[in-house]
């Protein structure tokens, strides 16, 4: 609901107002007024004799409007004569272009006055606050003539060019009647074909003290611009006391909305399609005739009441605007082209979009996060992501928006190595005792031994995984392709030169890429641990010398270039050794092996060498037969 102030504050606001909606709009959020947004409710064209300033020329003239006026608004005016040469204004007398330039909104349906006088112009609204306008252009001398004169108010878009305005003219008043011939003076004025058929008035009795007097009750922008028109709702004043009186009394009036709405459904189409538009009239006694356009074109829809629905089709987006609405069945209906509760509305025409995912995978427990979908909002389903599950899950992507379909993607969680996962492998055949051997830790082996890794306990391990050792100098060894041998063994053998180094080797457990049954495109998910692989080697015996035969009863002494071995002989029928010095002595004639060993101090056996001795009987000898 909007107020009408005072009349005295009305009319000066109305003025405001027109000349701010007629103006073009030079600042952002500037009122727009169209043809029906302005009247004039009063005009005192001779308050010389009640001037407070003794000014005889002095008129004033009282405007409504039915607009907001915002700070930057411009309204012209004009009190040439149309038409004094065909299709143009005369010349001859004023044209004014003026500014609201106060930071308070003008609230519509205040009345505000213009106090016009010859050469100057003095702008003043009862409501102080409304004051601040500004004079932006003048020509010539804007007084209306005693005994007869017109008054246009005109957008301010277009400028005056010696009585040519190719503008808006948004209403049109004379205190005489108006001529339908080329007027022959500045008195007299043809209808502009903008104000044809309700934006003008001019009342019944020619006199200079004119005012509305009719029904003021609340109404909306169509009712009391019939209102105004009615000649019948005019009262004449014999002098500027009694037009002063009057005007003082007039009070503030109520504009209701129209109520005449327009609404679209859908809103959006995928593709080209039909829409249905509402318009909808709350007044449900009155027929009216509609105007709208969808941008490119105006349509009239005729006696329309209550709710009236239209089937279009659209191919593009499409804004629809009411542009009017009048009475039907009425050959003097005014329409109003704003004022209504919702004059515009969109359909959107939208180019299906169909957004696609790639399926993805993702090591277990790591963070995943949903796939861009390029700004369209919607939900996902499941709602999150679960990377604590093994295997393939699949989530759907719903777009708010009717135009987008679907999308899916599959992502698969593959499986990391747990360090409890490594399988502990015993090695007790070639190691010293029976501790089992890990992927991990340490690992210490004889020279000479064999690492055997057995597939049949790999078997659950090397179904998602790939095993690779890496040597200490960098050699990368895959234990599930490279060294299974017919037996299927997984086998590292400690002597081939080149292949096993003592020192750190890491060990790799990972994800294979190309796994068909669980793909994966991403780094590895892997597991990495080390080996610290000791190899040993046995014992130096060193080189054994000495004498190799001895006699029974007799010895020799072996040696070795190492020392701290043990002696030992193969047979003590035949010979005899010390174990610490060496010293071998003869039994019995024959052969014997005399061993030397020297024991080791890690996993690797003992280390021998052995030398044969021969054992040699003693001579017999004859006795000495000595000739005589």
């Amino acid at each position: 609901m909007k107020t009408l102030s005072t009349y005295k504050r009305s009319l000066w606001r109305y003025i405001l107002v027109a000349l701010w909606l007629c103006g073009a709009l030079t600042t952002w959020g500037q009122t727009v007024l169209e043809r029906g947004d302005v009247v004039i409710v009063g005009v005192n064209a001779r308050n010389g004799g009640c001037s407070d300033s003794n000014d005889v020329s002095e008129d004033i003239i009282s405007v409504v409007f039915f607009k907001d006026i915002t700070t930057g608004t411009q309204i012209a005016l004009t009190d040439n004569g149309y038409d004094s040469q065909f299709n143009f204004f005369r010349n001859t007398e004023g044209y004014l272009k003026l500014q609201y330039n106060g930071t308070n909104t003008i609230t519509a349906g205040t009345i505000i006055r213009f106090r016009l006088s010859q050469g100057s112009y003095k702008i003043k609204s009862l409501h102080p606050i409304y004051n601040n306008w500004t004079i932006v252009e003048t020509i010539g001398s804007l007084i209306l003539n005693n005994g007869g004169d017109q008054l246009y108010f005109l957008s301010p878009q277009n400028n005056w060019n010696s009585g040519d305005f190719n503008g808006e003219v948004l209403y049109g008043f004379s205190t005489s009647n108006w001529v339908t011939f080329n007027p022959g003076n500045s008195k007299q004025s043809n209808l502009h074909p903008h104000v044809i058929p309700c934006n003008y008035m001019n009342p019944a009795s020619q006199t200079d003290y004119l005012m509305y007097v009719g029904d003021k009750t609340p109404a909306t922008q169509l009712v009391w611009i019939y209102r105004i028109k009615d000649q019948d709702n005019w009262g004449v004043f014999e002098n500027c006391t009694q037009y002063n009186s009057a005007d003082a009394l007039f009070e503030d009036i109520v504009i209701l909305e129209n109520d005449i709405s327009l609404s679209v459904s859908p809103q959006i189409l995928c593709e080209p399609g039909e829409v249905s538009l509402t318009f909808d009239i709350s007044d449900s006694s009155q027929a009216y005739d509609i105007v709208y356009t969808d941008g490119s074109q105006n349509y009239s829809l005729n006696n329309i009441t209550g709710s009236h629905v239209e089937n279009i089709e659209v191919t593009d987006t499409t804004t629809f605007s009411l542009v009017s609405a009048n009475l039907s069945n009425d050959p003097d209906s005014c329409p109003v082209y704003s004022d209504l509760t919702m004059q515009s509305v969109t359909v959107e025409v939208l180019s299906p979009t169909l957004i696609t995912f790639d399926n993805d995978s993702i090591c277990l427990g790591e963070t995943y996060e949903f796939p861009d979908t390029q700004g369209i909002s919607g939900t996902w389903s499941p709602a999150s992501i679960d990377t604590t599950t093994l295997g393939t899950q699949t989530y759907t992507f719903t777009p708010n928006d009717a135009c987008y379909s679907e999308a899916s993607f599959d992502l698969t969680v593959v499986p990391v190595p747990d360090r409890d996962y490594i399988i502990e492998l015993s090695n007790s055949e070639h190691n010293q005792g029976d501790q089992p051997f890990q992927l991990r830790g340490t690992y210490e082996m004889c020279g000479d031994d064999l690492f055997d890794l057995p597939l049949a306990e790999l078997q659950a391990l090397l179904a998602h995984f790939d095993l690779v050792l890496t040597s200490p100098t960098g050699e990368e060894i895959d234990l599930t392709d490279e060294y299974t041998d017919w037996n299927g063994i997984l086998r590292l053998i400690a002597q081939m030169q080149g292949f096993v180094e003592e020192g750190t080797w890491q060990v790799q457990v990972f994800h294979e890429d190309d796994n068909p049954a669980l793909p994966y495109s991403g780094s590895t998910c892997s597991w990495t641990g080390s080996i610290e692989l000791i190899i040993h080697s046995s014992p130096d015996v060193g080189v054994i010398s000495g004498d190799t035969e001895v006699c029974v009863g007799q010895s020799i002494n072996l040696s070795s270039t190492v020392s701290g071995g043990i002696w030992s002989s193969e047979n003590e029928a035949i010979a005899t050794v010390d174990p610490n010095t060496g010293e071998v002595t003869g039994v019995a004639a024959g052969e014997v092996e005399i061993s030397y060993t020297v024991g080791s101090d890690n996993l690797c056996p003992d280390s021998s060498e052995s030398i044969t001795i021969t054992v040699n009987p003693i001579p017999i000898t004859s006795p000495i037969e000595i000739l005589p």
